[in-house]
This record gives C-alpha cells, sequence and structure tokens, in this order.
C-alpha cells in the first residue's frame, strides 16, 4: 500500500470517540475526592488551614487519565475534578454546620432565661406561614426542638441571641447601641443615645419604636383631600430593612 493509500485509509476510517462522561472520570472522581477529604481534614487539624481541593484534583485526574492511562480529555478530566470537588465541599459544609458557633451550646442558660413570651409569638407567625403545624405544643422546650435551637436537650446560641433575657457576662454580644448625632458626620455632637442588652427579636423592635420617635416627621396634604399623609424622612419599610440586616447579619461569634 502507498503512502496516498494509507493517508485516504486513515481518513474513511471513523474518528475514536471524544470521552467525556466515563465511568474512569467518575470513578476517580469519587476516589480523589474522598482521599483529599480525609487529607484535608488531618491537614486543618496540623497547620490550621487547608487548600481548595478543586486544584488539586485537576492536576492529579491529568497526571492519571492522560499521562498514566494515555487518553484522558479535557472534557473527561473536568467530569473527575467536578466530583472531587463536589464530594469534598459537601463533606465541608457538613461538618461546619455541627460545629458552628450558633449550634453550639449555650454557657449557662437554661429555659428560665429565655423569653417564652417571644418564643410563644414565634410559633403562632410560624403556624399562620405554615412553617409549623397548627397542632405544634405549646411547650417551650418543643418548639425550640421543632425549630432546631436545642439539641440533644441543650439550648443552643442561637437561642440565646434570640430569645435571651440574661447576656452578661457570658453574651456581650447582644447589644443594641443606637445614637443620633448632630450633622452628617459620627463625630459630632450626640443629640440621643441609647444602649440595652436585649435578643434579637426585642431589638428589631426597639430600634424601630426609637426611629419613630426620633426621626422628623413631615406632612403635607394630597390633592382633593381633607386628610393629612404624614411621611417620615426615608420610607419605614427601607428603615425596617436596615434594621433586619444589621440584626441579622451581625457576627454573634465576636463577643
Amino acid at each position: 500500500m502507498t503512502e496516498g493509500e494509507s493517508r485516504a485509509e486513515a481518513e474513511r476510517s471513523p474518528a475514536p470517540a471524544y470521552r467525556e462522561l466515563t465511568f474512569a472520570g467518575m470513578a476517580l472522581g469519587i476516589v480523589v475526592g474522598v482521599v483529599m477529604t480525609a487529607s484535608m481534614a488531618y491537614a486543618g487539624l496540623v497547620i490550621g488551614f487547608v487548600v481548595p481541593a478543586s486544584a488539586i484534583a485537576a492536576i492529579l485526574g491529568w497526571g492519571l487519565l492522560r499521562g498514566v492511562l494515555r487518553r484522558g480529555t479535557i472534557v473527561e478530566n473536568n467530569l473527575n475534578q467536578t466530583v472531587a470537588s463536589a464530594i469534598n465541599t459537601a463533606a465541608a459544609d457538613r461538618n461546619h454546620s455541627r460545629h458552628r458557633w450558633e449550634n453550639q451550646p449555650a454557657v449557662r442558660v437554661g429555659l428560665e432565661d429565655l423569653d417564652h413570651e417571644e418564643i410563644l409569638r414565634t410559633r403562632q407567625t410560624a403556624i399562620e406561614q405554615r412553617r409549623l403545624s397548627a397542632g405544634t405544643s405549646m411547650d417551650v422546650g418543643d418548639i425550640l426542638d421543632r425549630l432546631g435551637l436545642r439539641i440533644d436537650g441543650e439550648i443552643t446560641q442561637a437561642a440565646q441571641m434570640l430569645y435571651g433575657t440574661r447576656f452578661l457576662p457570658d453574651y456581650p454580644q447582644g447589644l443594641l447601641k443606637l445614637g443620633r448625632f448632630r450633622g452628617t458626620k459620627i463625630t459630632g455632637d450626640i443629640l440621643d443615645n441609647k444602649q440595652e442588652q436585649m435578643h434579637a427579636f426585642a431589638m428589631v423592635r426597639e430600634a424601630m419604636a426609637w426611629l419613630d420617635r426620633t426621626l422628623p416627621l413631615s406632612a403635607r396634604f394630597p390633592k382633593g383631600s381633607i386628610f393629612r399623609e404624614d411621611r417620615l424622612p426615608v420610607p419605614a419599610e427601607a428603615l425596617r430593612e436596615v434594621i433586619l440586616n444589621a440584626v441579622m447579619h451581625r457576627d454573634c461569634s465576636r463577643a
């Protein structure tokens, strides 16, 4: 067979299928993910930090699929990287959720240290919004269990921040600070100042009430109406959103 005939025969022969979703890519991703999860957990305990498993999985996968098996493709290695990274991330998230600050037992806090009326208000609101069944017990401990705020009989720190009535000396972060200054800078004269320890629900209510008392209120008469329309400088809905975000997104793990 001449060189031209060989070339023509090669062109007529079907090209090998491009490797994408393969057993090798899936299996390698699972193995690498399990090994990397164990390795990262050990490294985190020893040196105090870890590196992303995704990049390491990509390097190992390319070396094994392309270097050892001699048949790996970029897409096949991407499959390996995705599976390994998903396993590592899922394991890390599960472990982190167990050890988050808010899920740890509260320090010297019992049911008697919580605001029972607030807990019952939460129950009623949850029932109205269909987050809890109407048959949920009125027992405070049972409500906390249903909400995941009491674990194995122990009050969590999340429950303390949401419903606590006693914060010092263990929880100084349960502090609401409100201030009104002259001018537009916080270095100006303080016209009004309030600081008080309270739980999160009370913070929202107290902050809204304080703003109602201190913000100037303007008014106008709509055309054709004899009734006055009062207006705050900032819409009440916007103020409530700001307060809710400030309370909900604060880092309570920092005292």
